[in-house]
């Protein structure tokens, strides 16, 4: 999808999760939120304060597919 020009300054505690509960609506979308940002995120579970970080434009149709992909890297 298309990416928002949209940035969103990170503060400590912050996850990918809670970030794309607050832009996007659904925690569970946290893997767009780190393929739009692979350039400045290493590691999904580490980011830190001050990072600014682009917010993609999802269509439904993604929405499901990020879901499912979520779903399926969550610990079992």
């Amino acid at each position: 999808g298309r990416v928002e020009e949209l940035a969103l300054l990170r503060r400590d505690g912050d996850t990918l999760a809670t970030i794309a509960a607050l832009t996007l609506g659904d925690p569970s979308l946290w893997p767009a939120l780190y393929r739009a940002n692979r350039d400045q995120i290493r590691d999904p579970a580490r980011l830190y304060p001050g990072q600014r970080l682009e917010i993609p434009t999802l269509s439904p149709a993604q929405r499901e597919a990020v879901r499912r992909e979520a779903k399926a890297l969550r610990p079992q």
